[in-house]
């Protein structure tokens, strides 16, 4: 609702229990009298358990799936709009000084690249791992097994099945030895 100037609201000057309606006052006043905490500090124990209760609920994903369902799509407040070049040249400014330490600077690296590692699920992004390999392993002109030099690129095979974060247990195989070594082809 908006005013013009000079015109005042519709319950300025009105104690609240003049304009709202029986069924209102009922329930308000019904709401305090019942309220038992109303008045009261919460004991540290209480607090303490409390707080335990929301740490549980947030690491089983309770609360953090909701809030990701409530701000997708049209729902999030940011939807269809477009940082403004002001907002953008701030930002950079904002970053440029920033200083992060090395283990910030590697947690980055990683989340940039799509290694992700799942604490509660203790595993790891096959994916990830695999580009990981192809970053830090010398590429090979060769099939590592056949011996035969390809014409298209070779991939990453693991070695052990386990995914370990080991450059000794990756390979590059052509793609014959490959399903050969997954043992998906005889």
């Amino acid at each position: 609702m908006t005013f013009k100037k000079g015109q005042t609201a519709w319950n300025k000057g009105k104690k609240w229990n003049e304009w709202m309606s029986e069924e209102g006052k009922e329930k308000s006043l019904s709401n305090l009298k019942t309220d038992n905490n109303l008045g009261k500090k919460a004991t540290s124990e209480l607090k303490k358990k409390l707080s335990e209760s929301q740490k549980k609920a947030w690491s089983e994903g309770k609360y953090k799936d909701r809030i990701s369902q409530d701000k997708k799509g049209d729902k999030n407040p940011f939807y269809g709009k477009k940082h403004t070049e002001e907002s953008i040249r701030k930002i950079k400014e904002a970053r440029v000084n920033q200083v992060f330490t090395k283990e910030t600077k590697e947690k980055m690296s990683i989340s940039h690249r799509g290694f992700h590692y799942d604490l509660r699920k203790n595993t790891k992004n096959y994916a990830a791992i695999h580009w990981w390999v192809r970053k830090n392993k010398p590429k090979s002109e060769v099939c590592e097994k056949c011996g035969k030099k390809k014409d298209y690129t070779l991939e990453v095979a693991n070695i052990s099945g386990n995914y370990k974060r080991d450059i000794n247990d990756y390979l590059y195989l052509c793609r014959r030895c490959h399903m050969i070594q997954d043992g998906r082809i005889k």
